[in-house]
């Protein structure tokens, strides 16, 4: 009887279409990875006083802002949900395996790299990469 009714709650919440508010803000998140990696080199022509180095800032800010909005949401329950994770664990580690990563940057993209391949999400154009792929 338990069985059965722990069947019939989850069809039911299979039937409902679930759908996660990560989803909503993985394109937002995508053109924010995009516009800061447009600005990039920004960083290495400018000095920090000058207002194209504090716009760029701007927008690379915006970018990390989104991130933590995206990571700071309750776990997902669909796929695509999930998806919309692994896509921002990977932005917020993108390059960091380069030499000698931080605390746990390695284990975040390895997160990362195994979410993105469970739900089958594509990365950005724009990413470069964790830091440590063969050349």
């Amino acid at each position: 009887m338990r069985a059965a009714s722990l069947r019939e709650r989850l069809e039911a919440r299979r039937s409902r279409n679930p759908s996660d508010p990560h989803v909503t803000l993985r394109d937002r998140l995508i053109a924010a990875h995009a516009a800061a990696m447009a600005v990039r080199p920004v960083f290495e022509d400018e000095h920090p006083d000058n207002p194209a180095y504090k716009a760029a800032l701007i927008v690379d800010n915006a970018m990390w802002a989104l991130i933590a909005e995206v990571l700071a949401l309750p776990a997902p329950s669909t796929l695509e949900g999930l998806g919309v994770i692994g896509l921002a664990l990977a932005l917020q580690v993108e390059g960091a395996l380069a030499g000698k990563p931080w605390e746990n940057e390695d284990k975040i993209a390895a997160a990362a790299r195994a979410i993105l391949a469970v739900t089958g999400t594509a990365l950005p154009s724009a990413f470069t990469g964790f830091g440590n792929e063969a050349a």
